[in-house]
């Protein structure tokens, strides 16, 4: 399974955002587990993230990931994936998962598990860049 996203990704403080991951892979994402997190350190335990967003059938909201097309199959003959199932993440950020982080490069990461039990890092760790917004009124509700 392999993803074809921006392996950066820029938000700034008190502000949404929504993430959008296409993954190329052998299966369906239907009833999939999904785990985003950011970290200072990728080394750190997962209970020190400084934001984690899971998937309601895992734990999380349902306004936190949702796998927008579990299956979609690619019909672009000139796609290398031609054929091969597709399929759609999207992860939201909200104003209160970054207010409390200071600017500065962060780590992040995109991990599946299929409804068979298989586990797929689907996005390395890779930076997570939290910008201070030019308009600071609005930084703090």
């Amino acid at each position: 399974m392999t993803c074809q996203c921006a392996q950066e990704v820029d938000v700034y403080r008190n502000r949404d955002k929504t993430l959008l991951f296409t993954i190329y892979g052998p299966g369906d994402l239907t009833d999939a587990k999904v785990w985003f997190s950011v970290k200072e350190e990728m080394a750190d335990p997962d209970s020190e993230a400084l934001i984690t967003k899971l998937t309601l059938n895992n734990g999380g909201g349902d306004d936190e990931i949702q796998i927008t097309d579990p299956y979609i199959k690619e019909t672009d003959p000139e796609s290398k994936y031609y054929n091969k199932m597709v399929s759609k993440i999207a992860v939201y950020i909200v104003p209160g998962d970054t207010l409390d982080i200071e600017p500065g490069d962060y780590l992040f990461d995109l991990v599946v598990q299929t409804a068979a039990g298989k586990k797929y890092q689907v996005v390395v760790p890779s930076r997570f860049c939290v910008k201070q917004p030019t308009t600071m009124a609005l930084v703090a509700d």
